[in-house]
């Protein structure tokens, strides 16, 4: 031992000028390098080679590399020139310019992995001054961006950082909760080096707790992981922290022989202040087994090594002051120049200020005169020629003289003419009324023609109806007249439509009646071609419309999915709530519409000839009556196709509330009609003759409604609700309006 302190003190100055010698061939390589990146490794390595030989140079050299990696924005270099201030700062024991280094280089760099790596350097500044809470919060900080990048060494080394907080601050059991977390991670990474610190750190943790056996046996597995990985610095650390928990455990000789390791370790790597520990820990044990001269021995190296490090320092102070000195002496000068060139820059700016001001005042002149002098010549241009043009409108004025004769004379000509064609302007003004008149002619008979048209659907309609009630049995004869009378419905109400007579009674209604109705309807179309039916409709929706017209609409789409659907095919309908509306979707697997003659299909008469392709006919007439029926309703029908892929026909409907399927729902109401016990009385036997005749046999009940004298307010209202529903087929309204407690 006594020759590694020996060693220690003669080959210091061989360390030293090897040191000196690589640092200026590092400074050669930096002077070559083309980019950032190669100026921060070189740099980094000059710096560590600086900082064991002079702080000072190396606190300059730093410094300067720090505001180059500013100017640059190279995030790399700022941090890692950052870290390497806050450890000089750190040796003069200078920590607020230390965290307000770091706190900067924050400012500027925005990359996670460097942001993680000043957090960590921020939390060992906050360490070392015992400010353990702030240091915990900043880990914590860059704990969750490492966990959003999933970096799994920072994480293990952050929660290994934090343990040593816990350590300081005595939370011992957060302490090994952040073990076990880094321990897990380290694992994960396989980073034996952070699985040692560790353990060191919980053996730290048991000799406090003054349970030494368990602190040796954590020391031991760091130091068995320490000499693994051929970690000098590390094993300094375990050597010493062994050495003291022996010596604490009265293991006198175990304490001297790791003392010893860990003294010839930190003599080969100048750890001076940790040679000096090892060396004061050696004299206390040699004195407790009472073996004095080498306790003296031990103590005068220490004493030695106390009074070398002493002088050091002071000359290092000493020497600090001097070029602090000079470096304030030269930033007074540096600031002195700024302001006398900050003053001649006022001068120059000012001079060249009045210089272009004369320049703009001359050349504003210049303008002026020129300006002046153009106008001048355009004036006397233009004297010319109001002169030349005076002279040619007393000639102009002569030339029309004459003419105004000559136009005199053609006045009186024309006259004679136009009493002539005034004459034929009274004839024309008869022939225009004569076509007003025909015209009003041919839209009465159109009209004629419309109300004709009703009659026959309406009379059409009667013996249809029979035959569905008649031929239960016959199920192709019932079917033909279903299909019959859905054409004759779809006749009539564009022959409403037509002549404006078509209107809705909006009622509060059930969307999965109505849809079932619609079904009932059509159900033998998709038994005849072998489609599949899916009602998807999760509720029983309420929605305001006309239930009748409501069915016609489903009927309509129903019949035309069918009727472009192969067999085998599907259709489907669908509804969503969106804000206070219902969203109905129809859509089937069938043949598909070309883009373009999408907007035809909903043209009276024209699908017909588009479909022929397909061996598809159709009048057209009920997709007509499906678009008129929504625009009714203040609402517009969507059609989505592809073809090949199928249709979905979409329309939206007011929503009043949903009703999960199953539920029964409100029944349909006719508007409140309040008929007294006279009113009831007068209606009664003309209900008994009404409740006898069909729905579909208009004629009969319009001619009992004929014969209903009484015209009082409740009875006409009544009487209004009831044409009402016989001219929409709605036999609900119908059934309720023939109850005379209503």
């Amino acid at each position: 031992m006594k020759k590694i302190i020996v060693l220690f003190f003669c080959f210091y100055p061989a360390i030293q000028y090897a040191q000196i010698k690589k640092i200026d061939s590092l400074k050669i390589i930096l002077a070559d390098c083309e980019n950032d990146s190669c100026i921060t490794e070189v740099s980094k390595n000059i710096f560590w080679l600086l900082s064991d030989y002079d702080v000072d140079e190396a606190f300059l050299f730093a410094k300067e590399k720090y505001n180059y990696f500013n100017s640059s924005g190279y995030e790399k270099g700022i941090a890692y020139s950052a870290q390497e201030l806050t450890i000089i700062y750190r040796k003069f024991g200078d920590y607020a310019s230390s965290i307000k280094i770091l706190n900067n280089a924050l400012n500027n760099v925005k990359k996670p992995e460097f942001r993680i790596f000043l957090l960590q350097n921020l939390a060992e500044e906050y360490r070392a001054t015992e400010n353990h809470t702030d240091a915990v919060k900043i880990l914590n900080e860059a704990l969750k961006i490492a966990y959003l990048f999933q970096d799994d060494f920072n994480i293990a080394h952050i929660y290994n950082r934090m343990a040593a907080n816990n350590f300081k601050l005595g939370t011992f059991e957060e302490l090994k909760n952040n073990i076990d977390s880094s321990e897990f991670y380290a694992e994960k990474i396989e980073s034996l080096s952070l699985i040692a610190s560790n353990y060191e750190i919980l053996g730290a943790v048991y000799s406090f707790q003054n349970k030494h056996k368990k602190a040796i046996s954590f020391y031991r597995r760091s130091m068995t992981l320490n000499l693994k990985l051929k970690d000098t610095i590390a094993l300094q650390n375990n050597y010493n922290n062994l050495g003291n928990a022996y010596f604490l455990m009265e293991d006198y000789s175990e304490a001297i022989k790791y003392l010893n390791k860990s003294a010839e370790i930190c003599a080969a790597k100048n750890f001076k202040m940790n040679l000096l520990n090892s060396i004061t820990y050696l004299g206390h044990t040699y004195r407790k087994i009472k073996d004095y001269e080498k306790a003296s021995f031990y103590f005068d190296s220490a004493l030695d090594m106390r009074v070398h490090l002493f002088n050091e320092q002071r000359d290092t102070e000493i020497q600090n002051y001097i070029k602090k000195y000079e470096f304030q002496k030269k930033e007074v000068q540096i600031n002195q120049q700024n302001q006398l060139l900050v003053q001649k820059e006022i001068i120059i700016s000012q001079q060249k200020k009045q210089k272009h001001g004369l320049l703009i005042a001359f050349f504003l002149a210049l303008a002026i005169l020129t300006i002046l002098l153009l106008l001048r010549r355009k004036l006397i241009s233009k004297n010319d020629k109001i002169s030349k043009q005076r002279i040619g409108l007393e000639k102009i004025n002569a030339e029309l003289l004459n003419k105004n004769k000559k136009i005199n004379r053609q006045k009186n000509v024309l006259d004679l003419i136009s009493d002539k064609y005034f004459k034929s302007y009274k004839n024309e003004e008869k022939q225009k009324q004569l076509i007003i008149e025909q015209k009003q002619q041919l839209e009465k008979i159109s009209n004629f023609k419309e109300l004709q048209t009703q009659m026959i659907v309406h009379d059409l309609k009667n013996p249809l109806s029979r035959i569905i009630e008649t031929t239960n049995d016959n199920i192709k004869l019932r079917n033909n007249a279903l299909f019959m009378l859905n054409l004759v419905e779809n006749i009539l109400n564009i022959s409403k439509i037509r002549q404006d007579f078509f209107s809705i009674n909006f009622q509060q209604i059930g969307l999965n009646d109505v849809i079932q109705d619609a079904i009932n309807s059509t159900e033998f179309l998709f038994i005849n071609k072998g489609i599949e039916f899916n009602n998807e409709l999760d509720y029983n929706y309420t929605v305001l419309s006309d239930f009748e017209i409501l069915k016609r609409i489903f009927i309509n789409i129903f019949t035309n999915a069918v009727r472009y659907t192969n067999s085998g095919g599907e259709i489907y309908v669908r509804a969503k709530k969106v804000k206070d509306k219902l969203q109905i979707e129809v859509k089937d697997t069938g043949i598909g519409i070309e883009k373009e003659k999408i907007n035809e299909i909903f043209e009276i008469y024209k699908s017909s000839i588009s479909e022929k392709s397909h061996n598809v006919s159709s009048s057209g007439i009920g997709l007509y009556f499906v678009k008129k029926a929504v625009e009714a309703h203040g609402r517009n029908i969507i059609v989505l196709s592809e073809p090949n892929k199928g249709t979905s026909f979409i329309f939206e409907l007011k929503l009043i509330e949903k009703k999960r399927k199953g539920i029964i729902p409100k029944k349909v109401e006719a508007e409140k009609i309040s008929l007294t016990e006279n009113d009831k009385a007068v209606l009664k036997p003309y209900i008994n003759k009404l409740k006898k005749i069909k729905i579909y046999e208009i004629s009969e009940l319009k001619t009992v409604l004929n014969q209903i004298v009484d015209n009082g307010r409740n009875i006409k209202k009544w009487k209004k609700e009831l044409s009402k529903s016989i001219e929409n087929y709605n036999t609900k309204l119908f059934e309720i309006l023939l109850t005379v407690e209503n």
